[in-house]
């Protein structure tokens, strides 16, 4: 009896959707904010006018710095989260996560030996989320407005411009 009972609600489509699911699969959910203010950041890349921006925001504060890089490759990203994360934390304190999407110059700097010597880790966004790095996303959103606001003759940009929107976000 017991067996033809778990028949009949495995073909039924009503106890199916009732049903859990089995604790195999990975659980999707929002993540808690930081216990501390300057160790999340995200990070991603502003193509504008044949011009590259690094994007770096703390996720708590919303804090954004951003500069030129030359282009995608592991150096120059290297070098521009270097030179925009060192003044926000300090050298001896704790470890900083930043955030990125699996672009192929980020995915290298997960096993960075000078990261991580400056105790920056690289964590890399999930590969099959479309939204894999939301607030990134929207930092770059802001930015893009402020630019515009500031630019209106979609000209290249002046180190002085990328500043002043900057601190305008």
């Amino acid at each position: 009896m017991p067996k033809a009972a778990e028949q009949a609600s495995d073909s039924c489509h009503t106890c199916a959707s009732l049903k859990r699911f089995p604790k195999s699969l990975v659980e999707q959910s929002s993540e808690d904010p930081p216990d501390l203010v300057g160790i999340s950041y995200v990070a991603d890349v502003l193509k504008r006018n044949r011009q590259l921006i690094l994007v770096v925001r703390e996720t708590v504060t919303s804090y954004t710095s951003t500069c030129f890089i030359k282009d995608e490759k592991l150096g120059s990203l290297r070098d521009g989260l270097i030179h925009l994360l060192i003044p926000l934390k300090p050298l001896n304190g704790p470890s900083v996560v930043v955030r990125v999407d699996p672009a192929p110059g980020f995915r290298p700097l997960c096993d960075d030996s000078y990261l991580k010597q400056l105790n920056i880790s690289i964590e890399i966004g999930r590969v099959k989320n479309r939204n894999k790095n939301p607030v990134a996303d929207k930092a770059i959103a802001e930015l893009e407005d402020e630019l515009l606001r500031e630019e209106r003759d979609h000209s290249p940009l002046s180190e002085n411009t990328l500043v002043i929107s900057y601190y305008e976000t």
